[in-house]
């Protein structure tokens, strides 16, 4: 019973941080009523509603599981999840369904999604046990730190240039946090950087390496004009995502009485815009306070775990949401070009969905193995209270008893 010492039932249905616990159910609530606003723009209204409603729950049943499975367990088989999920992208790029001319799932699953999440959980794991191997020279750097990532980076990057660039930045926020030789990161980082050298250098002399790169090189275009130039953008999504925070003010103007919902994408990639014009400014601080109290207390589960793994685990999956969020939330406002990345827990999808909500079932799951200070602790009883009391009494009887025999010896 290795929680019951820090007043954690084991049989108990919410256990870990309370905090944590907060964001999730709050993040559940906001979904559910974002969707149920947003399914207005849809012919089949109630199937939509019923199918994320779906979703929604199997998360909520994911974050429940992953709190209970046991951390050893999860790092025992990072490595197996890991080649399965690359073996279903490989599978999911041959035979997957397209969207735009890029394949997006397969089996009715972006597999891209799990390969993030079994990614980092795998080098979490490696940055842990092969620290030893790693720093003893740099082949054993190259072959167990660098060459899982750039594997794993190929995969996606013909088809979902962003999911990459996502990868890229969470590798390089672990990489940082590791215990791997300075110069050896140094290292790492030289070589990533003369690889997109080479890879930028081939697409400008008219090799493109991705199926999307000219597409990419348009929204990048499109929105440095825009930034630094004031050259309007054009772009239909890019107008309503504006106008929709514009419409918005400090209230907004209701569930369900958004104008630019029945945009493109206006439930997955631009989520926060549609959020915006609904609930306003308001809304807006209030959903960033929330990622922010989530982060928070995410550090507090950071700062109190002593077991490596843990620690790169807690880090890498709150990041993960993070990223993603502010990615999203920054193409929303004009701060970055188009990504199609959706909003964490809160845009429409099942796939993005699930897999965020097993991050936070893991976070959760380390929260409930810190110390009691930063968990939920069991309601005190006053029968503890005056066991507690009578055994500090006796204590304190027995140490004047010494002493007094001490005095007469």
């Amino acid at each position: 019973m290795e929680n019951t010492k820090n007043g954690i039932s084991p049989t108990t249905l919410f256990r870990g941080n309370t905090n944590i616990w907060v964001c999730v159910i709050i993040f559940e609530i906001m979904s559910i009523i974002f969707n149920i606003s947003t399914s207005i723009r849809v012919s089949d209204s109630s199937g939509y509603i019923l199918k994320q409603t779906f979703f929604i729950i199997i998360s909520f049943i994911a974050i429940l599981f992953f709190q209970y499975v046991k951390i050893p367990l999860i790092r025992k088989f990072t490595r197996v999840l890991w080649i399965f999920s690359i073996l279903m992208v490989g599978l999911m790029l041959v035979f997957g369904d397209s969207v735009n001319s890029s394949v997006r799932s397969w089996l009715g699953v972006n597999w891209f999604d799990v390969l993030r999440i079994t990614f980092l959980l795998y080098m979490s794991r490696i940055f842990a046990q092969k620290i030893t191997e790693i720093n003893s020279s740099f082949k054993n750097c190259l072959r167990y730190a660098l060459l899982p990532a750039i594997i794993t980076w190929i995969l996606p990057f013909r088809e979902n240039l962003s999911t990459t660039i996502c990868m890229v930045i969470l590798y390089f926020a672990l990489l940082f946090i590791s215990e791997i030789k300075i110069k050896y990161k140094f290292y790492i980082c030289l070589i990533c950087l003369i690889g997109s050298a080479l890879i930028l250098g081939l697409y400008f002399n008219g090799v493109s390496l991705t199926k999307r790169g000219q597409t990419g090189e348009n929204r990048i275009t499109v929105w440095w004009n825009e930034v630094a130039h004031d050259i309007p953008n054009n772009n239909n999504q890019t107008i309503g995502s504006k106008t929709a925070i514009k419409t918005g003010g400090i209230f907004g103007t209701g569930l369900g009485h958004s104008q630019q919902k029945y945009m493109s994408q206006a439930d997955t990639d631009f989520a926060f815009s549609i959020f915006v014009e609904e609930c306003g400014a308001v809304g807006a601080i209030a959903l960033l306070i929330i990622y922010g109290w989530l982060f928070l207390f995410a550090l507090k589960i950071i700062n109190k775990t002593e077991d490596k793994f843990s620690l790169y685990t807690c880090y890498s999956l709150i990041l993960m949401i993070l990223v993603q969020s502010f990615l999203h939330i920054f193409v929303n406002v004009g701060l970055a070009p188009n990504t199609g990345q959706p909003l964490p827990i809160i845009s429409r999808g099942g796939s993005a969905l699930i897999i965020n909500s097993i991050a936070l079932g893991i976070i959760i799951n380390l929260s409930a193995k810190t110390k009691p200070s930063e968990t939920m602790k069991a309601p005190r009883t006053k029968t503890q209270d005056t066991k507690e009391k009578k055994d500090e009494e006796n204590y304190i009887d027995d140490n004047n008893v010494k002493k007094i025999l001490s005095e007469l010896e």
